[in-house]
């Protein structure tokens, strides 16, 4: 659970007639980088060639590091991951007296217990949901819609999202996109979170010039994700 000192993002989720149910309409939902449909190369192709999506090359995972190559240097591409570097248009803090609740990663098994916790407290968070696991459990992620909370990307298969090519960046995005307004009925998100908060530059500006999604971050981390079944960490 991310607890994010920022506004809360609200969001109308109106119901409409559903594109997709078949299963066979996405990608494995343990595939990292899936092949992106044309339309979102295309819409890439004209941001890179306006110039808008900087040459930088991918990072590495090194030990559960990242690592770029040497002639890159981290400060200069702002690596959120490596310097704690934020974009200009990122989010992640919230006007004074204001604050915001997110959670990542869902929707999960576990999940309508949260849903459930939040309306009893008359509450509501911002959801920053997996492309596969919303494909995969669509009656919990219908839960959530119907909870009233917000909703937002968190990539495809959750993988540090600098390691990727350009194109695999797009498979994620689009991917999760495309399933959330399937499985909808036609909310689009305009707000995404990269999986462990890696960014830099080139994914910001796929993200931002390709499909619309402004990076939320976040200032506060209440490091549940590090517990272990019988509560230890």
């Amino acid at each position: 659970m991310l607890w994010l000192l920022l506004s809360l993002l609200v969001a109308s989720i109106t119901a409409s007639p559903v594109l997709y149910r078949r299963r066979s309409a996405y990608p494995a939902t343990d595939l990292t980088g899936p092949p992106p449909k044309a339309e979102w190369i295309a819409s890439y192709d004209a941001a890179k060639n306006a110039g808008k999506i900087p040459e930088i090359p991918h990072s590495r995972l090194v030990n559960g590091n990242i690592v770029y190559p040497a002639e890159v240097h981290a400060e200069a591409v702002c690596s959120w991951t490596v310097t704690g570097c934020f974009g200009p248009r990122d989010i992640f803090n919230a006007p004074d007296g204001l604050y915001g609740i997110s959670f990542d990663d869902g929707p999960l098994k576990d999940s309508p217990a949260l849903y459930r916790f939040l309306q009893d407290q008359n509450q509501t968070a911002t959801h920053f949901l997996i492309g596969g696991n919303v494909v995969d459990n669509a009656p919990i992620f219908a839960q959530a819609l119907a909870s009233g909370g917000h909703i937002g990307s968190h990539s495809w298969s959750h993988p540090y999202m600098s390691t990727l090519t350009d194109h695999q960046i797009l498979g994620e995005l689009g991917w999760t996109s495309q399933a959330i307004y399937d499985l909808s009925g036609g909310f689009v998100p305009k707000y995404w979170r990269p999986p462990y908060g890696d960014a830099d530059n080139r994914v910001r500006a796929i993200a931002e010039d390709v499909f619309g999604l402004t990076l939320v971050g976040w200032n506060q981390d209440s490091d549940d994700w590090c517990l272990n079944d019988s509560g230890g960490s």
